[in-house]
């Protein structure tokens, strides 16, 4: 059945193209800053999360220390940033608290990073190593599959939930090892990891 077009639609897709382009227009700096933030984690992930192909053909998942120093700037900017408007505005004492508690956890996320800065994960053919706060450790997997799920890491904003992904490996022991993948700085590279486990027919659905 053909749909005819009535004077009123048009009124009703007028209206809404007005609503629209004020609101655009209203509030096109948040719209800016969405589109920068969206397309900074696009660069993020292009540049620093692809994991690098070994000669013996293994790959090896490690953000850079150059990309992990630059994440620490950025932080430590944000609080430097922060602490600075309050001893300049000087607002009221219970200003502080939720600002305050903002600046300890991006500080306290910094030294966390530092302290996993040589973590990775390396894959083969046969056999998954990785490196966790020091800690080296070899499998030969019979599955893999990932997790969402509330993470020990620590969390820097207080508008969602503290969650990372795991990649959980069952070895041919069946010895189940779950690795957290915020904690070890390698969130990012969760679609690399999964491509190159899908290649060797590792992966499993998530559960």
């Amino acid at each position: 059945m053909n749909f005819k077009f009535k004077w009123y639609h048009y009124l009703i897709l007028l209206g809404i193209l007005s609503i629209a382009i004020y609101l655009f227009i209203t509030f096109q700096i948040y719209v800016y800053i969405l589109l920068t933030i969206v397309t900074l984690n696009l660069l993020w992930k292009y540049l620093f999360c692809r994991g690098k192909k070994h000669p013996d053909g293994s790959m090896v998942f490690n953000l850079s220390s150059f990309a992990e120093w630059i994440y620490i700037s950025f932080i430590a900017s944000i609080s430097f940033i922060i602490f600075y408007y309050l001893f300049t505005a000087k607002p009221v004492w219970y200003q502080w608290i939720i600002p305050s508690v903002l600046c300890l956890a991006y500080f306290a996320k910094c030294f966390e990073i530092i302290k996993n800065i040589n973590d990775s994960i390396k894959i083969t053919l046969n056999e998954i190593c990785w490196v966790d706060n020091g800690n080296e450790i070899k499998c030969k997997p019979k599955k893999c599959h990932f997790s969402y799920a509330e993470t020990e890491a620590i969390q820097t904003n207080l508008y969602s939930r503290n969650h990372g992904w795991f990649l959980n490996i069952t070895d041919e022991e069946n010895n189940v090892y779950k690795l957290d993948l915020k904690m070890m700085n390698l969130n990012g590279h969760k679609k690399s990891i999964e491509k190159i486990l899908k290649k060797n027919n590792l992966i499993t659905p998530n559960k």
